[in-house]
């Protein structure tokens, strides 16, 4: 009712029906006028017949005139009215579509705006992710870098894991040689103590012997003493004389065999002599071997001692390599799970970057999609306002000729 009311309006204050208005005033006024002036003349006639002919004629023209004046105002004023409520509603649906082009407009600046917002957070968050990408990329490398230190570290602790085995074995190896030459050297100190006891107790025994001769030599030089004096003091009577000589022949068998074995001795005690002398030197060296096998006994046992210790030594570094390597195995592993994780993490945020992307070029290109739409809309509209124009200008242009004629 309102849009009604606001055409008829429209259509009494327009311009174009005030000019019709005006003209069919002016047209309806111009009857009155002639039949003012043509009663005028009937009254100047001076007959009242020809009044009255004249008076009919012009009563007959002059309804003839207006009837057909009335016609044309009435079909001019149908016209013009059609006209006016054609062009109200043209005016009507021209201020409808500038107002929906306007709303268009602002609702394709609107889009826009968004657009480029959304266009704007969408190259922030990939240029965030891109950073975070780059960031995590750099984080890769560094572990991936430091993964192949440790490896490395791993396989040189490894070498020296297998260097010290093979020093420790060589070191066990020399370990039990030289236990086997102690056991030899050991070996032969105790033969070499056996041998210097038997001498020892051989010595003991040729001094012994030596003893118990030297006591019989006494014991002889005595008797020979004792003998030259009864030789010296002469025969003291037959009868001792024969007794006497039979003791003496005794004596003497006693003294050949005494002094046999004392001619017998000295070549024995020289022989005891220098078997005593052989026996000291054997002794000697025997001691001076002892001293050496001791002296190497010594050095050997050293040498084990240095070996132990050399031992013990590796057995603790080996400890430590193998704690090292189980450590670098233990930070490896862990390092491969830091890895798989980051990598699990670039894979997630590459698929949430490829969708977030996706759903950016989506809602782009839709947005597109109505801009395009709107600017066609947009495009009809002014191309329907443009046509209305024309038929606006023809119309007229046919009233215009209409009223010149």
């Amino acid at each position: 009712m309102s849009s009604s009311q606001d055409k008829e309006k429209t259509t009494s204050t327009s311009p174009k029906s005030i000019r019709v208005k005006e003209a069919t005033g002016k047209k309806e006024g111009a009857p009155k006028e002639n039949t003012k002036a043509s009663s005028k003349e009937i009254q100047k006639t001076p007959t009242e017949d020809r009044r009255r002919r004249e008076k009919g004629k012009s009563k007959h023209a002059g309804s003839v005139q207006l009837e057909r004046r009335r016609t044309l105002l009435a079909e001019k004023e149908r016209k013009g009215e059609k006209k006016g409520e054609k062009k109200e509603g043209e005016k009507g649906k021209e201020a409808e579509l500038q107002e929906v082009v306007r709303e268009l407009r602002e609702l394709l600046t609107e889009h826009e705006r968004e657009t480029e917002r959304r266009i704007t957070v969408v190259s922030d968050c990939l240029s965030e992710k891109a950073e975070e990408n780059v960031q995590l990329y750099e984080e890769k490398d560094a572990l991936s870098r430091d993964l192949r230190l440790m490896k490395e570290e791993k396989e040189k602790l490894q070498k020296d894991k297998d260097q010290l085995t093979k020093d420790l074995k060589y070191l066990e190896e020399q370990k039990s040689s030289l236990s086997h030459e102690l056991d030899q050297a050991n070996s032969k100190a105790e033969i070499k103590e056996r041998d210097l006891l038997d001498c020892q107790r051989r010595l003991e025994n040729l001094g012994q012997c030596m003893i118990e001769t030297a006591s019989e030599n006494e014991e002889l030089r005595e008797e020979l003493r004792k003998t030259k004096e009864q030789l010296a003091s002469g025969p003291s009577s037959s009868s001792s004389s024969s007794s006497q000589r039979q003791q003496k022949q005794s004596q003497w068998g006693l003294f050949k065999q005494k002094f046999r074995s004392n001619e017998e001795q000295p070549r024995a005690y020289t022989e005891l002599l220098q078997q005593l002398a052989i026996s000291e030197t054997k002794q000697g060296e025997a001691q001076k071997m002892a001293d050496d096998l001791e002296k190497d006994n010594r050095q050997l046992k050293f040498e084990l001692q240095q070996s132990h210790k050399k031992e013990e030594q590796l057995k603790n570094e080996k400890f430590e390599l193998t704690e090292a390597v189980s450590a670098l195995e233990e930070s490896n592993e862990e390092y491969e799970i830091r890895i798989v994780k980051t990598q699990q993490r670039l894979k997630d945020s590459l698929k949430k970057e490829n969708k977030r992307r996706k759903e950016a070029e989506g809602s782009v290109s839709s947005l597109r999609k109505k801009v395009d739409e709107l600017q066609f809309l947009l495009d009809e509209l002014e191309g329907e306002d443009d046509d209305e124009d024309d038929d606006d200008d023809d119309d007229d242009d046919d009233d215009d000729d209409s009223d010149e004629d």
